[in-house]
């Protein structure tokens, strides 16, 4: 079985969102073990994003980066367009759920809004990882999920991306993506036949950083290596 971590293209060309205007209207939550806060409780209001203008060359990505890259990296959700939704619903894959979300621009110091459809897409899909297989010395909270280090190591564009990633046999709960950012080569494999934007896939197998060199680097030439062993794998 093949894993894979996906994480979010950055590139120029997509428009990301910068921050929430209404997040006194959100609920939030502090995990009671590791002290980890501002923990999102998605729910009842829907968040408003403020993203950057759409214009002739830069388009609005069906996965969106959040507050740059290190803020998304410490995230278990994503702003997804309707076209990620309906594909989940068309092949019944698993371990997300939806929450509307409203985006907006401004122009002339006045907010417009996108007529797109877009989610929060909360993953609750779980999985183990193995670290002392891992040799990794860091631990993970087990109330919020949230990493807890006691080494030099951190993970590499997400908080679940330590590599090479293990998961602890039989913990998979089958769900397509899972554990944050992790997916099975079904998820991938789906969302490159359906042509989505903005989406980066990193295989297990990929190094970990650490904090004395640490290094950031976009890994993927490699949606290309990806594309291609997904292919290979099933002809």
């Amino acid at each position: 079985m093949n894993f894979y971590i996906f994480s979010i293209n950055c590139s120029s060309k997509f428009v990301s969102a910068a921050d929430i205007l209404n997040d006194n209207e959100l609920e939030y939550d502090a995990c009671s073990k590791c002290g980890a806060d501002k923990l999102v409780k998605w729910g009842d209001a829907v968040p408003v994003f403020e993203c950057e203008t759409v214009t002739k060359n830069r388009t609005l990505p069906d996965i969106m980066l959040y507050g740059g890259r290190m803020l998304q990296a410490f995230s278990d959700w994503s702003i997804v367009s309707d076209n990620v939704k309906r594909l989940f619903e068309d092949e019944k894959l698993t371990g997300v759920r939806f929450y509307p979300a409203e985006l907006v621009y401004q122009l002339r110091g006045k907010y417009h809004k996108f007529n797109e459809k877009y989610y929060v897409m909360s993953v609750i899909g779980k999985a183990e990882i193995d670290f002392e297989a891992m040799g990794v010395n860091c631990s993970i909270c087990d109330v919020c999920e949230h990493y807890v280090f006691e080494g030099k190591l951190c993970p590499l564009f997400t908080r679940k991306g330590i590599y090479p990633t293990i998961l602890k046999e039989g913990s998979w709960d089958g769900s397509d993506v899972f554990s944050g950012s992790s997916c099975s080569e079904r998820f991938v494999r789906k969302v490159l036949e359906a042509g989505l934007s903005g989406f980066e896939f990193h295989c297990f197998e990929q190094k970990y950083d650490s904090f004395d060199n640490k290094k950031y680097f976009r890994t993927l030439s490699g949606l290309k290596k990806v594309r291609s062993q997904v292919e290979k794998n099933h002809g």
